[in-house]
């Protein structure tokens, strides 16, 4: 369901295969559509999002597109986003509108989101099936905060993905469990003033969560680890953390209630070009009950030829999130061997050790 600002309230009837609208009291006003594949007919529509022109958009699941009508049952688009080589939307579940006015669509039996203008030019898709970062089972539910972060039910994987605008994974939260702030199938989603609603449906329960909007979207990372484009190479991979001494600071966060759980270096075991670069990534975990403020994470390299940031502010980590930043290794010719990249946050620290390898183009 979605609400327009006047009040009005607008129901997917997914089993009747037509839209309700209702008055802000809930009493009925009208309807639309019937079970068909034109314009303006359903096949078990599941999600509708509504932007400030009074656009109501429509996943229509069993149609594989969604459906652009107005806001008294008029419909006069559909959009598949097929391709040459790509089928387009199979099963789309749910649909969110940005501020912007682009809306967002998950593509849920192809594990993806894709992002599209009000007009229904694609512009932009990200996900794949997996459970890496940036990865996606079976989306179902989306929204979209003020700020023009996307957050997406992992349905399959037990979780809440954030994604800045363009589609670069901000962070994580939860995992599987019945524990506050995990979840079991997690479907419908909704923003409202800070907070997210999460349908949490395999814990039959709803869950509200404190997310912001988040005022630095920035702290996000690319999607996967892995190679440069000028001579850089890698391979994704695990990772473990190690306790140690460490630093950081807090930034006027509560030290009683933020607990840096965890810091991971992706790829854990890789190799990169000599006189290239790699792009990896590091993933700092707050698993306390606060919320995590300039958190300052140190990178060191055992070769002195081997180039990195000292430094990487964490300017914000949500109570249970996971977040992500990229950044660029590069090595000299002259470098042989192998090298060992840390990375130290509030005590705890993770390794990666790096295969420096011969290039193929001249000196």
């Amino acid at each position: 369901m979605t609400v327009e600002p006047g009040g009005a309230i607008f129901v997917a009837d997914t089993g009747n295969y037509r839209i309700q609208r209702l008055y802000p009291s809930g009493d009925y006003q009208t309807e639309w559509g019937s079970e068909g594949g034109g314009i303006g007919y359903f096949r078990n529509p599941t999600g509708v999002s509504i932007d400030g022109s009074g656009n109501l958009y429509v996943a229509d699941f069993g149609n594989d597109r969604v459906q652009r009508c107005n806001a008294w049952g008029w419909c006069g688009f559909a959009w598949n986003f097929s391709g040459p080589f790509d089928p387009g939307l199979a099963e789309p579940r749910a649909v969110a509108v940005g501020p912007g006015g682009n809306f967002f669509v998950t593509d849920t039996a192809n594990s993806r989101i894709i992002k599209s203008s009000p007009s229904g030019q694609e512009l932009d898709r990200w996900g794949s099936p997996g459970s890496g970062n940036g990865q996606m089972i079976g989306p179902a539910g989306i929204a979209t905060d003020g700020a023009g972060d996307v957050y997406v039910a992992d349905t399959g994987n037990d979780r809440i993905l954030k994604f800045a605008p363009d589609g670069t994974l901000v962070g994580q939260l939860g995992q599987s469990g019945s524990g506050d702030g995990e979840f079991s199938a997690p479907t419908g989603l909704a923003w409202s003033a800070g907070f997210l609603y999460v349908a949490d449906t395999g814990n039959n329960r709803m869950q509200k969560i404190q997310v912001g909007p988040d005022t630095e979207p920035s702290d996000g990372g690319g999607n996967n680890g892995g190679g440069g484009n000028t001579g850089g190479g890698g391979n994704n991979g695990g990772g473990d953390n190690n306790s140690g001494g460490g630093g950081g600071n807090g930034g006027g966060s509560s030290s009683a209630s933020v607990k840096i759980s965890k810091v991971k270096l992706i790829p854990r075991r890789g190799w990169m070009y000599r006189d290239g670069y790699l792009n990896m990534q590091v993933q700092v975990t707050n698993r306390g009950n606060g919320i995590a403020r300039g958190i300052d994470l140190y990178l060191t390299s055992s070769r002195k030829k081997v180039t990195l940031p000292r430094r990487l502010r964490f300017h914000q980590i949500l109570p249970g999130w996971t977040n992500t930043k990229t950044f660029k290794v590069k090595a000299k010719r002259s470098v042989r061997g192998w090298v060992m990249i840390e990375a130290q946050a509030w005590g705890k620290r993770n390794r990666s050790f790096l295969k420096l390898t011969k290039p193929w183009w001249p000196a």
